[in-house]
């Protein structure tokens, strides 16, 4: 599973495809999930991985790492071990560090306005051609309709 250690970044990516309709249109919140990596000591199976972002200008520019749960395996037999975090922390004795923020779907544009106030916009995280695509994308999305146009000849 991705994250990113900056919330402006998660908050971007809760609503960025909601705006876009990329998502279905019976949902009625957004969500954003928050991991208190600090924990993770308490978690054997939870593995927290950082890659350089060096080799990956995206994953530089959201400030991600990744996180994965350790399975038991061995050649010629199937992997063993919970594969989703929720259900792994579910069969834990401890609280678990997962927090689900929720927010309701209407105030999707003004968390756009605020991402962007903080420099979080779809050209900030994908610093190529696709980010320029993504924020006009994202800036179409957020104006309203101005209304019909009209051409005329003489």
């Amino acid at each position: 599973m991705d994250w990113s250690t900056r919330a402006y970044v998660a908050a971007y990516f809760a609503v960025s495809d909601v705006l876009a309709g990329k998502i279905k249109s019976d949902t009625t919140q957004l969500a954003v999930w928050i991991l208190d990596i600090e924990m993770k000591a308490l978690f054997p199976k939870l593995k927290v991985v950082k890659t350089p972002g060096g080799n990956n200008a995206n994953l530089a520019a959201q400030s991600g790492l990744f996180t994965l749960l350790e399975q038991e395996g061995g050649r010629g037999r199937p992997f063993v071990g919970e594969t989703a975090l929720d259900l792994y922390f579910a069969t834990q004795t401890l609280p678990p560090p997962l927090k689900k923020i929720t927010l309701p779907i209407s105030e999707a544009r003004a968390v756009l306005d605020l991402c962007s106030l903080y420099g979080v916009t779809g050209a900030t995280l994908f610093p190529d051609y696709y980010g320029a695509t993504r924020a006009s994308e994202d800036v179409l999305s957020t104006t309203p309709p101005v209304g019909a146009l009209s051409f005329w000849s003489t």
